[in-house]
C-alpha cells in the first residue's frame, strides 16, 4: 500500500468538526471536506443572540445543503454563556466610554471553547472553519485575500489542530464557485457577532443616555452622546466638530472645528492585556499593526519599557480610541501578539 493509499484509509476513519453557520464560506468547507471521504462530517452551529430569529432560517438552509452533502448537524445554544461572559462585559466597558470588540472575544470564549468540547464528545481529530487565515505550524498568518483578512478576530484564540482552508482562496472565487454550484446559502452577517441591525436599540435600552459636556477651546458649546468617541464628528450650533479627547472622569469632549487638525492625530499609544503568539526579543522592533478588521495594516515600531508595551507608528493615525484592540504581524504578515489600548498620547495631551 503507497502513501497516499494510506492517507485515504487514515481519512475514511477520521470523524472532523466544521464550524458553520451556513453561509458561504462555511458551506466551501462542507463541500471541499465532503469530497475527502472523511468517515463522518459534524456541522456545528452556535446560537449566541437572545432576540435573534436568523438561527432558524440558517438551520433551514444547512437542512437543504445536507439533502445534497451527508452531514450531521450539532446546534448548541450558548445565548446565556454569550451573555455573562461576552455581553455583561461589553455593556460595562462601553459605560466607561471604552471601545471593546465583542468579536474577539465571542471567538476566544464562546465559539472555540465550544468547539474543544465537541471534539472531546465526538473523539474528533481535525477541526475546519470558514475564517480567511493561514495557519502553518501553529503559527498565524494572513489570508491571500487581505481584504477579508480575518487574523483580527482570531488574534486571542487558541487554534491548535484548526485548519482553515479558505486563508489560500479570494472570496470572489468561493463565491463564483457557490453559485456555480447553485446552492442556497445564509446571507452573510454584519455588526457586533450576529446582532446586527438592533446594535443601536439593544444599547440604549441595556445603557440608556448619558450625555457629555462639549468643550471647544475650554469653553463649553452644548452637549451631546457620552459614547460618542475619538475622532467622531458631531453637530452642534450648525457647525461641524470633532472629537480629539474624551475625559471619561468628567464627560467631557474635547473637540476641534478641522478635520485635519494635528489635535486629531495620534503618534504613540500604551498597550495591556497582552497575549504573545510568538517568543519575540524585547527590543525595538519594525512590526505593522492593524486597530480595526477592516483597517489597512499600518507601519510602526514596538518596544518594551518598564514592564509596559509601547507602539510608535511611522504616521500619524486617527481614530484610535482607548479598549480597542489591537493585532500586531511581522514583515510576513504572521501574528506576533495582541492587545487592548489603554493609553493614547496626541498633541499636549493624554487619553487615558
Amino acid at each position: 500500500m503507497g502513501l497516499y493509499d494510506r492517507k485515504i484509509c487514515n481519512y475514511k476513519k477520521m470523524n472532523i468538526l466544521i464550524l458553520t453557520s451556513g453561509g458561504v464560506d462555511s458551506t466551501y468547507c462542507i463541500i471541499r471536506n465532503s469530497k475527502i471521504g472523511y468517515k463522518k462530517i459534524y456541522c456545528l452551529y452556535i446560537k449566541i443572540w437572545q432576540n435573534n430569529c436568523k438561527y432558524k432560517k440558517d438551520i433551514k438552509i444547512l437542512n437543504k445543503i445536507k439533502k445534497k452533502i451527508n452531514f450531521k448537524i450539532i446546534f448548541l445554544d450558548m445565548e446565556k454563556e454569550y451573555y455573562k461572559h461576552i455581553f455583561i462585559p461589553f455593556i460595562k466597558q462601553y459605560k466607561l466610554g471604552f471601545s471593546p470588540n465583542c468579536d474577539v472575544f465571542c471567538n476566544e470564549k464562546i465559539k472555540f471553547k465550544c468547539i474543544k468540547k465537541i471534539k472531546k464528545i465526538k473523539k474528533i481529530k481535525k477541526t475546519f472553519t470558514g475564517h480567511y487565515v493561514k495557519i502553518s505550524k501553529n503559527k498565524m498568518f494572513c489570508s491571500l485575500d487581505l481584504k477579508k483578512d480575518q487574523s483580527f478576530f482570531l488574534c486571542r484564540t487558541n487554534l491548535k489542530n484548526t485548519r482553515f482552508p479558505l486563508g489560500f482562496f479570494l472570496k470572489k472565487d468561493i463565491v463564483f464557485l457557490i453559485k456555480f454550484l447553485n446552492i442556497k446559502v445564509a446571507k452573510s452577517s454584519r455588526g457586533i457577532c450576529f446582532i446586527e441591525k438592533n446594535v443601536k436599540n439593544i444599547l440604549n435600552k441595556e445603557v440608556g443616555k448619558i450625555y457629555a459636556r462639549v468643550k471647544y477651546k475650554n469653553n463649553t458649546i452644548g452637549k451631546t452622546s457620552f459614547f460618542k468617541t475619538t475622532g467622531q464628528k458631531i453637530y452642534l450650533n450648525n457647525k461641524n466638530y470633532y472629537i480629539y479627547n474624551k475625559i471619561r472622569e468628567e464627560k467631557v469632549l474635547n473637540v476641534c472645528k478641522y478635520l485635519k487638525s494635528s489635535l486629531l492625530f495620534i503618534k504613540l499609544i500604551s498597550i495591556d492585556k497582552i497575549n504573545f503568539r510568538k517568543n519575540i526579543n524585547k527590543k525595538i522592533i519594525n512590526i505593522f499593526v492593524k486597530i480595526r478588521n477592516c483597517s489597512n495594516f499600518e507601519k510602526a515600531f514596538i518596544f518594551f519599557y518598564k514592564k509596559k508595551t509601547f507602539v510608535n507608528f511611522v504616521y500619524l493615525q486617527r481614530n484610535i480610541s482607548l479598549g480597542q484592540i489591537i493585532s500586531v504581524y511581522n514583515k510576513k504578515k504572521m501574528l506576533i501578539l495582541s492587545g487592548i489600548i489603554n493609553l493614547s498620547f496626541g498633541k499636549g495631551f493624554i487619553n487615558f
